[in-house]
């Protein structure tokens, strides 16, 4: 039906239509709501199921050519557990973009090791005695400096999910007017500043270790605040570095599951029965720069170049990296 007339704002029958209009807007969600005029209260024990009717409310939103205030919109949480805020805040968005992902990149030339880091990610060196942390700077709402620039970008870090999670051109930061996709935006998007870091490869380090975000946050959940000293104790030298990732990544994921199972039926547990996704990469450190693999001894899938192949001056591009208190070295790499 085309409408193609209105009525006035206030009158006796504009409510009575409004209603009618919007009526359909709970029929495909899964959540309990109330609706009353223009305020839908969605509620239930599910943040997936809350976050999925949020997605669906936008798209009725849009194919019905309504808008939606975001800033006007609320997430209130009912528990009687003392120790749920420290769980992480349910992924509950509507108008705006959820995804959102992380970068750690290590890169070696020789004897250096150059750690670039956007996100949650961590990298280690592993030595004969101890692991030691590459990247220090995670960008998340448990570092205060992080968590004071999204507060500053006005955003809720308690009330949003993982919103350091931010990959982008950071020339953006400065000229987001500029794009025409970001017409609506009320001020410059969030995005993380990567952190560079530097190293000189010494004879005691053996293996790289890369942990994506989600090993990070199941160790988080289980309490463990020392990461690289876990790793080092369960690294086994005996197995391939295939082998030894997965080892990793399923010991990783049987401390948490132990973890959920001996504290589920406390009130105070604040564990998530939700496990999130697992990459360890384990790179072992030959002792000659430009040694052949065995691809089935490694979780390599190519082999490095043979001594007779000069060496190569890799391309590096630090433009608009500052931060990481190395930085400069970098800078002065892409400037040879």
């Amino acid at each position: 039906m085309v409408v193609t007339s209105e009525v006035p704002q206030g009158s006796v029958l504009g409510p009575l239509l409004f209603i009618m209009f919007i009526n359909d807007i709970g029929n495909n969600l899964e959540s309990d709501f109330l609706l009353y005029a223009d305020d839908l209260k969605l509620f239930g024990t599910n943040p997936d199921s809350i976050a999925k009717d949020l997605v669906t409310i936008s798209s009725w939103c849009d194919n019905w050519q309504m808008t939606v205030a975001p800033n006007k919109c609320e997430c209130i949480r009912f528990s009687h557990m003392k120790k749920y805020a420290k769980l992480r805040p349910p992924a509950l968005s509507i108008d705006g973009i959820r995804q959102g992902t992380t970068a750690l990149i290590v890169l070696r030339i020789a004897k250096d090791i150059y750690v670039l880091n956007c996100g949650c990610s961590l990298a280690l060196a592993v030595t004969r005695e101890n692991a030691v942390q590459l990247n220090f700077n995670l960008h998340n709402k448990d570092n205060e400096s992080e968590k004071q620039r999204i507060q500053y970008l006005g955003v809720d870090p308690n009330h949003v999910l993982n919103p350091t999670r931010a990959v982008g051109d950071l020339q953006r930061t400065h000229l987001y007017e500029e794009c025409k996709d970001f017409s609506h935006a009320k001020g410059p998007p969030v995005i993380s500043t990567p952190d560079v870091q530097h190293f000189k490869i010494n004879d005691s380090w053996q293996h790289l270790i890369l942990l994506s975000d989600g090993v990070i946050q199941n160790l988080k959940e289980v309490e463990v605040d020392d990461i690289p000293t876990e790793v080092f104790v369960r690294l086994s030298k005996d197995h391939t570095l295939t082998s030894t990732a997965q080892a990793l990544a399923d010991a990783f994921a049987r401390k948490h599951l132990d973890a959920f199972i001996t504290m589920r039926d406390d009130k105070n547990c604040c564990i998530s029965s939700h496990r999130e996704e697992m990459t360890v990469i384990v790179v072992k450190l030959s002792e000659e720069f430009y040694e052949k693999f065995d691809p089935t001894g490694s979780s390599l899938e190519s082999t490095n170049a043979t001594n007779d192949i000069s060496y190569i001056k890799p391309y590096v591009d630090s433009t608009n990296f500052n931060s990481g208190k190395n930085y400069e070295k970098m800078k002065q790499i892409a400037s040879k």
